[in-house]
């Protein structure tokens, strides 16, 4: 069975997921903004989540953003295509 497509060709599925990312993205560097500008918040997650100063910076967003992207442009490029 065949994904819908979109008028553009690629799955609705890729679009939905796409969009889902993207929104957590944003999510995500609210969250590391947040912290880089509250004291209180850095000393609460300093004293009880051990690896969340490691995860709370801008270096971890656009790690995953770089991942984000990569998988998109793999499943673009190499996803499951329809035969011929």
């Amino acid at each position: 069975m065949r994904d819908k497509t979109t008028h553009g060709g690629f799955p609705k599925t890729l679009a939905v997921a796409l969009v889902e990312a993207v929104m957590l993205i944003i999510a995500y560097s609210g969250l590391v903004h947040e912290y880089a500008h509250n004291v209180n918040m850095q000393e609460w997650v300093r004293a009880n989540v051990s690896l969340g100063g490691y995860l709370l910076n801008y270096q971890a967003v656009f790690v995953v953003t770089g991942t984000l992207l990569g998988a998109v442009v793999f499943q673009l490029r190499f996803g499951r295509q329809a035969p011929d």
